[in-house]
């Protein structure tokens, strides 16, 4: 287990996602070797030299110096950033970083101890192969979307977005690549949406909207258009997210009578179960093992094959059926082996 901070940051910029992101290793890489050299970035970071591993703290320096970009606090580092037009090498943006944290050292603390707090909406890529599926193994029957740590509740907008050239409305202002499987999705019918998070996110306000597009990576242009693109749709729809933890409030709307009788519920989260204390999770797959629930999450370990999505039946195996894997943000995905 990682015990230093450097340690930490390297073995994240090892992940098979940051591994894809030049700024992310970059960033990650010599923000380590500045701690292990008594540099600048202790002095960022020893505040939370302590925090548990499941905080995502190189996620949260990453942000902090991607909000800086976004606000124009960092001309010398926005050059680097594709999301903000930037055409320098992301891989040689230590150095201007580091400036920056000479510079605005008290402001990156501070933004650093803000919680991670994403809403990644490419995770709606396997979520549509998901309902599709439910929808067909329920005869076409409307469905009530439940989502547990929902942050701005932009993945249960999942049928307002456009997916390739085929599904969704044309003229959706979020796009996302099409899953690249045999997928019938007209009988996908949602008649309810609800999500919880135990610090909710509201696409409409200006600072959340900030701390949403900060947190995706400064090179990941195409993350970076369909964040803003749901929070445009966000703009006419909006979906409750009540402030509230998973097993608590899947205790009151499983337990709700709903209007539409025939209505079925779906449970989704998606890389999110590391956040969940492992007693409250446990509450979760017990309120939850008479319903349908999709669940996007990694699995202990290394696994070449990616993020699974698991479909997981009323009353069937706890273990749940594999029906795509994909990456941590979702496409592309690749079927399941099937036996």
């Amino acid at each position: 287990m990682p015990s230093t901070v450097a340690e930490v940051f390297r073995e994240h910029a090892d992940h098979p996602a940051e591994r894809g992101s030049p700024l992310m290793q970059a960033l990650l890489l010599g923000a380590a070797e500045d701690w292990d050299a008594d540099g600048i970035t202790r002095a960022v970071l020893d505040p939370y030299a302590d925090d548990p591993p499941g905080s995502a703290l190189p996620l949260r320096f990453a942000a902090a110096l991607h909000r800086l970009v976004l606000t124009g606090q960092a001309a010398e580092l926005a050059a680097h950033y594709p999301t903000v037009g930037g055409t320098e090498a992301p891989e040689l943006a230590w150095h201007p970083a580091r400036r920056v944290l000479e510079r605005e050292t008290d402001q990156v603390r501070e933004l650093t101890g803000l919680p991670c707090q994403t809403n990644e909406v490419g995770r709606t890529v396997p979520l549509l192969v998901g309902l599709a599926e439910v929808a067909h193994r329920t005869g076409g029957r409307p469905l009530r979307l439940l989502e547990i740590g929902a942050s701005a509740g932009l993945n249960l907008l999942v049928d307002r977005f456009r997916f390739g050239d085929v599904r969704g409305p044309p003229d959706s202002p979020c796009r996302l690549p099409a899953p690249g499987l045999d997928l019938d999705t007209t009988g996908l019918r949602i008649a309810e949406r609800a999500g919880c998070d135990r610090a909710p996110l509201d696409p409409g306000d200006e600072e959340a909207r900030l701390r949403l597009t900060a947190s995706v990576w400064g090179d990941q242009v195409d993350r970076f258009r369909r964040l803003r693109g749901a929070l445009a749709v966000a703009e006419s729809y909006r979906v409750p997210v009540e402030p509230a933890g998973a097993a608590e409030w899947l205790t009151h709307r499983l337990a709700a009578t709903h209007t539409q009788d025939t209505a079925v519920p779906v449970v989704w989260h998606s890389i999110v179960r590391s956040y969940v204390d492992p007693g409250e999770w446990q509450q979760v797959e017990e309120l939850t093992a008479g319903v349908w629930r999709l669940s996007y999450e990694p699995d202990p370990g290394p696994n070449p094959r990616g993020v699974p999505l698991r479909l997981f039946c009323p009353g069937t195996d706890p273990g749940g059926e594999v029906l795509v894997h994909g990456t941590g943000h979702g496409p592309p995905l690749s079927p399941a082996a099937r036996p």
